[in-house]
């Protein structure tokens, strides 16, 4: 498969410098690492544009919904091997199930996105005409001055003030009402991010699956240098080389054979099975995480 409009993220790069010596150097950052600095410099309000989280989960869900978008249209399904337990003659013993999930969008948790715009444009350009959606409401109370002002929703409810009582009495008989066990929401905006994930796991974990999906061999996809140090640790290809320097764990994939190790394997299953669970959370209408806990790819 070779994704058209989904492509790798560049990591960002700290600036180099010359010093006296004409020794090239990258510019230090204090007690801070790199994958943090994109998403701390952004700010809530951009242009007069309030949004209830950074603008850069905003442009992850977009990122990771266009690829499902175009992994739907290519009618991709995931797989996933699991150990299972498997009894024969008595004993009992282990297998591997192959599990799938097919990647479908559910439209009905996006409407107003403009899907087919979603999957051929770039972010900026989509969250010119889009960013209403993500908007908190700037005013939560509003005198109604007559009856075409009304609206029938369910999120609003209306009261009447006798205006002869004095404002602290007011605010407490409006307390008392507002003080039921009626389900709220922290947020007036259409569409909000759930949960929170690390930015350099949104980074890593998109990254590796559109590699793997364009059919990068493991070590093509650890050694490209395309992610950001995660918690401190830098995620590459290892090099795993036995005694007398014969190196281990080669398998073959067609005429290529391709060098791998155990370590290998397990840095990249890190990283692909959280990326298709994201994948598969945000066509569900969620980001990053499902209300509902459901879980994928079960037996």
């Amino acid at each position: 498969m070779l994704l058209q409009h989904s492509t790798v993220i560049q990591p960002r790069q700290r600036p180099i410098y010359v010093d006296e010596l004409g020794r090239l150097h990258q510019e230090p950052i204090s007690n801070e690492n790199i994958e943090y600095l994109e998403y701390r410099e952004t700010r809530k309000t951009i242009k007069g544009i309030t949004t209830p989280r950074k603008i850069q989960l905003y442009r992850w869900w977009f990122r990771f919904l266009k690829l499902g978008l175009e992994l739907e249209q290519k009618g991709h399904t995931f797989e996933e091997r699991q150990k299972v337990t498997h009894k024969k003659k008595g004993k009992v013993g282990y297998r591997y199930k192959t599990v799938r999930e097919k990647v479908v969008v559910n439209r009905n948790k996006y409407k107003g996105w403009d899907l087919d715009q979603v999957l051929t444009d770039t972010f900026d350009n989509w969250w010119k005409t889009h960013s209403h959606l993500f908007i908190e409401t700037p005013d939560h109370i509003k005198e109604i001055t007559s009856g075409e002002e009304f609206e029938k929703d369910e999120n609003y409810r209306y009261f009447r003030i006798d205006t002869r009582m004095t404002t602290n009495d007011s605010i407490r008989s409006l307390r008392k009402l507002l003080n039921s066990q009626r389900r709220s929401s922290r947020r007036t905006s259409l569409f909000t991010p759930t949960g929170e994930t690390r930015q350099e796991k949104l980074f890593n974990c998109y990254n590796t699956l559109v590699m793997s999906l364009n059919g990068k061999s493991p070590k093509e996809i650890l050694s490209s240098g395309l992610f950001r140090k995660s918690r401190g640790r830098e995620i590459s290809y290892i090099e795993n080389l036995g005694r007398g320097g014969r190196s281990l764990g080669f398998f073959r994939k067609g005429s290529e054979t391709t060098r791998s190790s155990k370590e290998n394997l397990d840095r990249l299953r890190d990283l692909l099975v959280p990326g298709r669970r994201l994948v598969l959370t945000v066509c569900d209408g969620y980001f990053t995480k499902h209300p509902r806990d459901k879980q994928y790819f079960r037996r």
